[in-house]
This record gives C-alpha cells, structure tokens and sequence, in this order.
C-alpha cells in the first residue's frame, strides 16, 4: 500500500497477470502531477515523462534504475500533454500538445480557449540524456492533443485532434519525408 502522500501522486506499481497490482515506489507527489508515461532504456533505466496539470506547466522526467525505488527528478521548461514515446530510425521522440512561445502572428492569433496561452501539437527529440529538444511543430487552429506517430518505410505519419475552440472535431494528418524528419529541424 503506497503511504499518505498528498492529492495527486504518481506510483509505480507492478504486475504479473495485469489484475492484482503491487506498490513499487512513488516517482512523484504533490506538484500537481497529470498525465505520465514511461519507457525503458537498454541499461534497464526507466525513464517517465510526467505533466503538470496546472501552475507553471512544466514537466518532469524522473529516473530511476532496477529496482526503480529512488527517482531522480529533472524539471524540464515545455509544456506537454497527452504525449507518448515513440522509436523512430533509432531515435526516440516524444509526440505532445505545447503551448506556442514565439510570436508567429498567424498562430498567436488562433482560438484561445484556455486563457492566453496558443496550443499546438509538438514532436521532441528525446536524448540519451532525457531532454526535450524541439523537432517539429504542427499548428492546429487552438487546443489539440494526443498526437500519435506512425512510422513508414519512407514516411513519418503524425495524427492529432482539435475541437475545443469551436466544439467542432478537426483531424489532422501530417507527413514528413522521414529521411529529412531523421535528419532534424532546419536551422
């Protein structure tokens, strides 16, 4: 049983049917804690992403190495949400929902439902050393989220919503030359 830590906690619990579930640690507590995800690295580190909910909006990659007890925990500054690991060409990235920081006009002036901050959807390059580096931008009209990518023998596929801005559901697909999307962003 995981101890009285607060409202929103994140714990890492284990399985061996997917039925009955035991405590193994807790990553991360009372910084309004949201959406998680984990992934392993080939040393058996784990490695998950977490969201914050509300406040500032930072993220969190916690740390740990078998038998995942002690997280180390690294702030990071992007604002993610619904987002999820993917291996691509021996890559990771992270596919997610961000919040636009540059002063683009066209983006800036889209539908705001959430206040003054301009959604879009973002893929990160995921480093060996759990940053966030910046890949790719989709712009999608206002809030969206939960992209997910699908990789092809020549494509790289990247799949999201938006619908908040005007209670009407818009799907995007966008796809990158995936030879050129390996390569990174063009300075």
């Amino acid at each position: 049983v995981p101890p009285e830590q607060g409202t929103r906690q994140i714990h890492l619990l284990q399985s061996k049917d997917g039925i009955a579930w035991e405590y193994v640690s807790t990553v991360h507590t009372n910084q309004e804690e949201s959406e998680s995800i984990l992934r392993f690295e080939k040393d058996g580190t784990m490695a998950v992403l977490i969201r914050q909910k509300w406040g500032p909006r930072a993220a969190w990659v916690a740390v740990a190495k078998p038998p995942y007890k002690e997280w180390e925990i690294k702030p990071r500054p992007q604002t993610i949400g619904g987002h999820h690991f993917y291996e691509i060409g021996g890559q990771t990235f992270v596919a997610s929902r961000a919040v636009y920081t540059g002063n683009d006009p066209d983006i800036l002036a889209n539908a705001k439902p959430f206040g003054d901050m301009a959604y879009y959807s973002a893929i990160y390059k995921f480093t060996s050393d759990h940053q966030l580096v910046p890949w790719a931008v989709m712009d999608s009209l206002g809030d969206c989220s939960y992209p997910h990518l699908v990789e092809t023998p020549d494509e790289v596929l990247c799949a999201y919503y938006s619908q908040h801005e005007d209670k009407v559901c818009k799907v995007f697909l966008c796809g990158y030359d995936k030879k050129e999307f390996l390569a990174g962003p063009k300075q």
